[in-house]
């Protein structure tokens, strides 16, 4: 009886050394870090935006009409200008018949993004009793400087539309007249001289750099438009508007073609 309760002593304090033991390995695996639950993937991040790119318009402006003969200007009123004989350069067909002094630009409020005004001064000279250039671009908010180089008074006279936005007086001799509010906006603007009736010049303002005017071969290009789909204007004083529709592509040119025959009114 003793020895079978000594074997049954014994027996439950092994089963006492395995419950430990295996409390034991619970615990420290239970003091372990848990396992990571598997990393969720991240969501795809939307694919940046790629550049616009910039490309190129270029074109040019015909004239397939018969070219109106240029004539004499009336300029005996004024001695000083009478000593220099003038022609009429309200219309000048170049010899490759094509239109010399046409406006070609992006249409205003169409090109994304703010231009700043260039610090270049847009340059109006009164030269031999007429305006010089005849007609120039300008970027909303850049400075205009007016001089007179002849020696005789004019009078810069200047209108948007119908609006009278500057009216002084310039005589021989006197500073340049500058102002910062005469190309404020997106507008055609035009000069007159109140002492010589025959002097007339433009000025087109645009809220972007897009623009040239055409010279003595008729063309022009618009450099590093952004991509995009564009009205191009084409606009002379005698003739008026027209427009054209393109889709500048990066690194590529697209082209605008224009094309008067004189039967146009400018309105």
């Amino acid at each position: 009886m003793r020895g079978r309760r000594c074997l049954v002593s014994m027996s439950v304090a092994l089963f006492a050394l395995v419950a430990i033991g295996c409390s034991k390995k619970e615990k420290e695996e239970s003091s372990e870090p848990a396992a990571a639950e598997p990393a969720k993937a991240a969501p795809a991040a939307e694919k940046a935006a790629e550049p616009a790119g910039f490309g190129t318009v270029t074109g040019t402006v015909a004239f397939s009409g018969k070219a109106p003969e240029a004539a004499e200007i009336p300029r005996k009123s004024d001695p000083v200008c009478a000593a220099k004989p003038m022609k009429s350069n309200e219309v000048i067909v170049n010899a490759n018949a094509t239109l010399k002094d046409v406006m070609v630009r992006i249409s205003p409020g169409t090109v994304k993004g703010k231009f700043a005004a260039p610090s270049d001064l847009v340059q109006v000279k009164q030269q031999d009793c007429m305006y010089q250039p005849r007609l120039q671009g300008a970027v909303s908010g850049q400075i205009v400087q007016v001089e007179n180089d002849d020696k005789t008074m004019h009078n810069v006279h200047t209108y948007r539309g119908q609006e009278t936005i500057l009216n002084q007086g310039q005589p021989a001799g006197s500073p340049a007249i500058k102002k910062d509010s005469i190309a404020s906006e997106a507008a055609v603007l035009k000069f007159k001289c109140d002492v010589h009736p025959w002097m007339e010049g433009y000025l087109v303002v645009t809220d972007h750099p897009f623009f040239q005017t055409t010279g003595a071969d008729g063309s022009f290009k618009l450099d590093k438009v952004p991509a995009g789909k564009y009205t191009v204007e084409a606009w002379h004083s005698k003739y008026g508007l027209k427009t054209a529709q393109v889709t500048v592509e990066p690194n590529k040119s697209a082209e605008a073609k224009f094309s008067y025959d004189g039967t146009e009114k400018a309105q």
